[in-house]
């Protein structure tokens, strides 16, 4: 099974150049199966919170991020065993 990063999208931040977020939480530990669609990690930005999804059907291999951690746009969160390729 090829293993994919899940990243912050970069679409859906703000146009602003070099602002950060913060990881709020973190919704699956690794072994934790995942669906496409699924949200799996939330960021805080400016006075939003962003709910990251799977846009992958897999399992969780490892978690890149915890609470409190800073990201920016194209952040790895995790890395997911997706099923189906390879």
């Amino acid at each position: 099974m090829p293993s994919k990063a899940i990243r912050v999208p970069e679409e859906l931040w703000p146009r602003r150049g070099g602002w950060r977020g913060r990881v709020v939480s973190v919704l699956k530990k690794p072994g934790d199966r995942v669906s496409r669609g699924e949200p799996v990690v939330e960021v805080e930005i400016e006075k939003a919170v962003l709910v990251i999804e799977s846009p992958y059907d897999g399992v969780v291999s490892e978690v890149l991020v915890s609470q409190g951690s800073p990201v920016e746009p194209g952040s790895e969160l995790m890395r997911v065993d997706v099923v189906g390729e390879g």
